[in-house]
């Protein structure tokens, strides 16, 4: 296997004739000004490779017989003898290929959800530790699984597909296994497994449920971190699963309306002890809000308050918090906003940059922290409206048209826009985002967009506009780093449908806006 150089990624028509190609899909813009059919795009992991396999095999056997005739090869070059091919081919030696394969497979992901600098957080930051100390099956079987899925759906190849299922299917029976075995169930290796196999389902992810397969996944991660108890968070990769898993379990508890378990919140509280001084202790109170608001979805799920006035006083105290984090931040936690003129054509169409700012921020984990803090504000506006509706007139908040349900539109709305203003640092159109590796954003910045995004466009702010845009976004991140969860989302905002994450207990998707249950 020798690397042949960069391929052009360019389709055949436009390559014949040495033309810039723009790699639109399905038709390039060449192609479609030409009124030609676009032959489609090669598979560059492919083409990057050249098995020599065949060729390397017939110089061992002319060194061990020097009266062997050199033979042609079927590309007409010097090769080996001519012999029949099942002869030449050996099971070892296919097995050596498809390791190369899956260790391609294995530096994507390493390369694009792995830290990379002292501040940028990736997805997957506790692989490098985990690595060194635990070559588990479940681990490699996953890990290739979702390289494999990532590189198949960049490159649009059915047989990079087929290869991550059989790692996929390999990786269950070796979780399956480790979960059976009493001195594994409780191993950092497991539930590193866990995790990855719920990040091949965002990869792998084509229709709705979004998070229904995900969420399954999730729930098995909470009995497993709860089962592995304080011991967990003395490892680096334990404590690094720990801090990674615990904001995933917050958030699906919101979407499912259960109160977190206060059994987390020790341990969270536990975890301080072995963080250090490394900055991410702002993270935990990203936490803990995520859990408030959690557990006010949760009470009004179960109807444990006893008015609907009780509830929004409730709200607008985690609002106000929230609000005097933001301003009370410390410094090194703030980012830039640049003002940006645009024509008028340049008004009306899918610009790069939306609206009339974007945001440069000092890092990739700054980017996130502030994204988590305008979604769940969104979540906890979309809540407060609600209740505005239905509080005593003598607050002031009866009518659906009353001012408070208009301050949290509007909330949203810049909420909303923020979001958007985050996207072109984390796609590496201005600033940097001190994550990029050729020339494809860091996957794990942004994997973090996408329910930001769609809960921004899913908000009562958001415009026709607003939506259009983010769904282009959406693509870009699904096509850039084979994410296909981001595409699934950019289908359904262009077909105007919603989540009903808050009246529905199972995961779905409906086309009708989103209300609170009064059950």
């Amino acid at each position: 296997m020798v690397y042949r150089g960069k391929p052009s990624p360019a389709c055949e028509p436009c390559r014949g004739r040495r033309l810039k190609c723009d790699q639109r899909r399905p038709s390039c813009s060449q192609c479609v000004r030409a009124r030609r059919e676009c032959s489609g795009y090669r598979d560059l992991t492919a083409l990057s490779f050249h098995d020599q396999s065949e060729e390397v095999i017939g110089k061992v056997r002319r060194r061990q017989d020097p009266k062997t005739p050199r033979a042609l090869s079927s590309s007409g070059q010097p090769g080996m003898p001519t012999t029949n091919h099942h002869q030449s081919s050996s099971p070892a030696l296919v097995r050596s290929l498809a390791c190369s394969m899956n260790d391609h497979a294995t530096g994507f992901v390493l390369a694009h959800y792995v830290r990379r600098a002292k501040h940028t957080r990736g997805n997957l930051d506790f692989l490098p530790s985990l690595l060194q100390a635990n070559t588990s099956p479940a681990v490699i079987s996953s890990l290739s699984a979702v390289g494999l899925a990532s590189l198949a759906n960049i490159h649009m190849s059915p047989d990079l597909m087929l290869a991550a299922r059989r790692e996929y299917s390999a990786a269950l029976a070796a979780t399956s296994a480790a979960l059976r075995n009493r001195a594994f169930v409780t191993g950092d290796s497991t539930l590193a497994a866990v995790e990855l196999l719920s990040m091949y389902e965002l990869v792998t992810c084509q229709s709705s449920p979004l998070v229904g397969r995900w969420l399954n996944h999730i729930e098995g991660s909470v009995k497993l971190i709860q089962l592995r108890g304080p011991d967990q968070l003395r490892r680096p990769a334990g404590l690094e699963l720990f801090a990674q898993l615990r904001l995933q379990i917050a958030l699906g508890n919101i979407y499912k309306k259960v109160h977190t378990p206060s059994w987390l919140m020790e341990l969270s509280r536990e975890s301080l002890k072995y963080r250090g001084d490394t900055g991410d202790q702002i993270l935990d109170y990203v936490f803990r809000i995520l859990v408030d608001v959690g557990n006010l979805v949760a009470a009004i799920r179960e109807n444990t308050f006893d008015d609907p006035a009780t509830v929004l006083r409730r709200a607008l105290e985690l609002d106000a918090g929230m609000i005097a984090w933001a301003q009370s931040v410390d410094s090194r936690w703030r980012y830039i906003v640049v003002e940006v003129t645009k024509t008028e054509d340049e008004k009306n169409a899918l610009h790069p940059i939306y609206g009339d700012h974007y945001h440069i921020y000092p890092n990739l984990t700054v980017s996130m922290v502030w994204n988590h803090y305008r979604f769940t504000r969104i979540l906890l506006h979309t809540v407060i409206g609600f209740l505005c509706t239905r509080s005593p007139r003598g607050m002031g908040r009866a009518s659906t048209d009353g001012p408070s349900e208009k301050q949290s539109m509007v909330i949203t709305q810049q909420l909303a826009e923020d979001i958007c203003a985050s996207v072109p640092y984390h796609l590496g159109l201005v600033g940097s985002s001190d994550g990029s590796s050729l020339g494809i954003p860091f996957a794990g910045a942004v994997i973090r967009l996408i329910w930001p995004l769609f809960i921004a466009s899913d908000c009562k702010g958001s415009s026709p506009k607003m939506r259009a845009w983010i769904a282009q976004c959406l693509d870009k991140i699904g096509h850039g780093v084979g994410i296909n969860m981001a595409l699934t989302m950019a289908r359904i905002l262009r077909n105007d449908l919603h989540i009903n994450w808050l009246t529905e207990r199972e995961p779905h998707v409906a086309k009708k806006p989103i209300v609170l249950s009064e059950t």
